[in-house]
């Protein structure tokens, strides 16, 4: 038996198992293509860098970097098309450079909030905050 995952054209696992060698081809549905190898969908991706090879492997850490200064909120680090969700209500103010993008959130009203950045292939960035 072998294990093998199905992935989009992002990388990103839609769903893995395992099969016969001689089944791979088999588990390919809707044209969604397969690659052998070990891999959960919140832990790993298939790396297309070399798109004759796809290989499975681990998502990197996050490069989200925050930090904070008053009732304001840096996030440094952020990637373009990454997608940021907060809690409550926040402002938001981006700046993007050649070495990724700046964030800073502004909240109107003192309390808890949790920030999220999703920058795939990176891993998921979560920090529960108080301002």
């Amino acid at each position: 038996m072998i294990d093998y995952v199905a992935y989009e054209p992002t990388g990103r696992i839609l769903r893995w198992g395992f099969c016969r060698e001689d089944e791979l081809p088999l588990q390919v549905h809707d044209g969604i293509p397969v690659v052998q190898g070990k891999g959960m969908t919140d832990t790993h991706y298939v790396d297309l860098s070399d798109p004759e090879n796809p290989v499975v492997v681990e998502r990197p850490v996050s490069t989200v970097v925050l930090s904070q200064e008053g009732g304001l909120i840096t996030l440094t680090g952020v990637m373009s098309g990454a997608q940021i969700r907060v809690t409550g209500d926040a402002e938001l103010e981006v700046e993007n450079d050649d070495e990724g993008g700046t964030v800073v959130l502004s909240f109107p009203d003192k309390g808890k909030y949790l920030v999220e950045v999703e920058q795939f292939p990176q891993l998921p960035f979560a920090q529960l905050v108080t301002v």
